[in-house]
């Protein structure tokens, strides 16, 4: 067999050998020996030997590798391990300079503080790592990582807002100027109008412009610049607009009395309040359809007053008023008002006293009633009452006038008639009536009786009787004596309450009821009064019918005899 045939076997068996031995050496756990295998032209030999000793791994760092906008300060921080476990070395070194290391350390996350770095710039790390005590190898790698770049200042929103309209002539713009690193500020505003501000070596906040003497209706630019020299020495530049309020003409307000009032007095102290919103010194006049006028020139904001006077009743005038400021807008603001006076109007009438239709009025008391003239014009008067009494008044101001009535009838309806007329005035008049019905007359009280109860036959006696009456009338009285006598006439007129005093005997013995009846002088009737007398059983013997029959004849003699023997 040449050679050439015999090499190609060799081949075909020393891949037919290496494929399973390799396979064999990648399965191998780690704790097993690794074996070895040479190869010559004739024979495959196996060599076995100790277990490698692998240097300390890495793992990802952070920040991770190549990473951007990294801050100007942070801990570099990374994973080493050992896969045998064996202590190691290690050193994390930033191409700024800073390092940290640790020798005879085990497995965990290794830090390096890392500061002062600056803006928008690429830094590379190394980090190695060495079991001394193991293999002997060190694993060293580097990653790199990119700062943030340092950005310029930045701008708020300006107050006034820009584009704004309508400000005023003198006021703070500002805005809010910061630096997103905190990185201090230099800034300047200025104004269109050559107003300006600045500030230099300041922290982030609101910068203020003060603007005064502003023209109106005028646009005006704002120029803002800022820069942070110590940080991105950027330089952020930007303006704004805003317009000024236009100059306006004088306002009025509401006048008195309002406009379309009516009723108005014939003397009015007309008024309206001008002001010019801008402080400026205007012309103003003010007029009247009457005629009637007044103004002023270079005045300042306040009430203006017109006075009018001889109005006619139930006419409506027209006021106009005019206002310029000739130092500003130089416009004119015009209005016209309206009002209409009063009428000429009659006078008018309160409610009397006592009311319409009152009941139970007294005979005597004062009538009265307020009567007053709208307008306040001199009034005429008369209040007459049915029982012909009267009274009157002539030219008199606004008050209540009075009637005194007296001597009136019991239960009577009378009727009052006013008028009134302003005889200055429109001359109407007024003409009401009202009516009152007075208090019915009282019946005297039940009269009172007094005298004997018990006596003889045949004897006079003196009784009293009394009674009064609620109306203070005058009374009548007529008695019943009750021993079968006729009852008398009506006896009187006495006063209310003065006694009756009557004499009397009694015709029959045994008990009698005297009853006494009173009237006034309006007929109305008392109830009876009662008293019960009471007259002993008398027995005659011929003697005592003839010292009766003595007596009788001789009333006169004998007067102790008479008192001793009851006669």
């Amino acid at each position: 067999m040449n050679k050439k045939i015999m090499g190609i076997i060799i081949s075909l068996l020393f891949i037919a050998t290496a494929i399973p031995i390799a396979k064999s050496l990648i399965e191998t756990p780690s704790n097993t020996t690794v074996s070895r295998f040479i190869l010559s032209s004739d024979e495959v030999s196996v060599v076995t030997s100790e277990k490698l000793n692998e240097p300390p791994l890495l793992g990802n760092p952070y920040p991770s590798n190549n990473s951007l906008n990294n801050p100007l300060s942070f801990i570099f921080s990374i994973i080493i391990s050992d896969l045998e476990g064996d202590l190691f070395d290690w050193t994390i070194q930033c191409s700024n300079g800073q390092s940290s290391s640790g020798t005879g350390q085990s497995n965990g996350t290794k830090l390096c503080v890392i500061d002062e770095l600056e803006y928008s710039t690429s830094y590379r790390v190394w980090v190695n790592a060495t079991d001394p005590a193991g293999s002997g190898l060190y694993r060293r790698e580097w990653f790199n990582f990119t700062t943030k770049a340092s950005l310029g200042p930045v701008f708020g929103i300006p107050s006034p807002a820009n584009g704004s309209i309508n400000t005023a002539l003198g006021f703070n713009w500002n805005i809010s100027i910061s630096d997103p690193e905190g990185d201090r500020l230099w800034w300047t505003i200025e104004c269109s109008n050559g107003q300006t501000a600045s500030g230099s070596n300041e922290t982030n906040g609101t910068k203020t412009l003060v603007l005064s003497g502003l023209a109106y209706e005028t646009l005006y630019k704002v120029w803002v610049n800022a820069t942070d020299p110590n940080g991105s020495a950027i330089s952020r530049r930007r303006w704004f607009v805003f317009t000024t309020v236009a100059n306006q003409p004088p306002v009025f307000g509401s006048p008195s009395p309002s406009n379309g009032s009516s009723h108005n007095p014939l003397i009015i102290n007309w008024s309206i309040p001008i002001n010019d919103s801008e402080g400026d010194l205007f012309n103003w006049t003010i007029q009247c359809s009457n005629a009637q006028a007044t103004s002023d020139a270079y005045d300042i904001n306040g009430t203006k007053l017109l006075v009018l006077s001889g109005l006619t009743n139930l006419t409506t005038y027209k006021v106009w008023v005019n206002a310029t400021d000739s130092g500003g807008s130089n416009l004119t603001a015009r209005r016209w008002y309206v009002f209409t006076t009063e009428g000429n109007d009659p006078p008018v009438f309160g409610s009397p006293t006592p009311s319409n239709g009152s009941i139970n009025i007294s005979l005597d008391f004062t009538w009265s009633i307020l009567i007053s003239d709208p307008e306040g014009y001199p009034i005429s008067w008369t209040i007459q009452c049915s029982n012909g009494q009267n009274a009157s008044g002539s030219l008199e101001t606004n008050g209540t006038k009075s009637l005194v009535l007296s001597g009136l009838a019991y239960s009577t309806v009378y009727t009052v008639w006013v008028n009134a007329t302003d005889p200055t005035g429109g001359g109407f008049f007024t003409r009401e009536w009202y009516t009152f019905r007075t208090l019915g007359s009282q019946p005297p009280e039940t009269p009172m009786i007094f005298g004997p109860t018990n006596g003889e036959a045949h004897v006079s006696y003196s009784y009293n009787f009394v009674a009064v009456d609620p109306d203070g009338d005058d009374v009548y009285y007529r008695i019943d004596w009750g021993d079968g006598s006729a009852i008398t006439q009506w006896i009187g007129p006495y006063h209310s309450g003065e006694l009756l005093i009557l004499p009397h005997t009694f015709s029959r013995v045994g008990i009698s009821v005297v009853r006494c009846q009173a009237k006034d002088t309006n007929d109305e009737l008392s109830d009876w009064g009662n008293l019960e007398v009471t007259m002993p059983i008398e027995i005659h013997s011929p003697f005592q019918l003839l010292l009766e029959k003595f007596f009788e004849r001789f009333p006169h003699v004998f007067p102790l005899l008479r008192y001793i023997l009851g006669y």
